[in-house]
């Protein structure tokens, strides 16, 4: 009597795997064809942002483009460590220059 309650209980589980199984597939194949269907606007969405760095066009992906070139140039990183005396007089200068430029 347990095998046969044993068994059921076994197919039930086995039942229950098949169909989230075939839910998951489904839903993975559906993706996929959306992404098939809609790519090209994909496509497109990022062209139009590459033409625009190309040409040097003023929109927001080039000024974005431009700030992360501008980050990796190595004036923009740290020269030298500033204790904390030094930093009323940098202050100073900085806020100077500042209000020159």
């Amino acid at each position: 009597m347990k095998n046969g309650v044993q068994q059921s209980m076994e197919n039930e589980a086995l039942k229950r795997i098949r169909q989230s199984e075939l839910i998951v597939n489904s839903i993975v194949w559906m993706n996929k064809n959306l992404f098939k269907k809609y790519c090209q606007s994909q496509n497109y969405y990022y062209t139009r942002d590459v033409n625009e760095i190309l040409g040097d066009a003023s929109s927001k992906a080039v000024v974005r483009f431009k700030d992360w070139v501008g980050y990796d140039d190595d004036d923009e990183y740290l020269k030298r460590y500033y204790y904390g005396d030094e930093y009323p007089q940098k202050i100073q200068l900085l806020s100077e220059y500042y209000k020159v430029n």
